[in-house]
């Protein structure tokens, strides 16, 4: 009686664990060689850059990401109004 409450999708989802265990797999690997590569190139950046240069692209950079990050704030909730508002589409 159990099964019965269970959906169809998660049934299936179950059924198909090799390939969900495959799309895990990859996602895992993706983000460990995106990390490993991110180490590498940030310890080559500080190398060629210096302490001086390296400290103001640091500081440029921790400004863009407060900016992007404040910019983002709503920003998807209106665009998607303002689209579906405007008859010129």
């Amino acid at each position: 009686m159990a099964h019965k409450l269970i959906p169809r999708k998660i049934k299936k989802l179950i059924t198909n664990k090799s390939k969900v265990f495959t799309n895990i797999s990859w996602l895992f690997g993706d983000h460990l060689v995106t990390f490993i590569g991110g180490y590498f190139i940030s310890i080559w950046l500080a190398r060629h850059l210096g302490p001086t240069k390296q400290g103001v692209y640091s500081y440029a950079l921790a400004i863009f990401s407060i900016a992007s990050g404040a910019s983002q704030l709503g920003l998807g909730g209106i665009a998607v109004k303002e689209i579906v508002s405007s008859k010129n589409i």
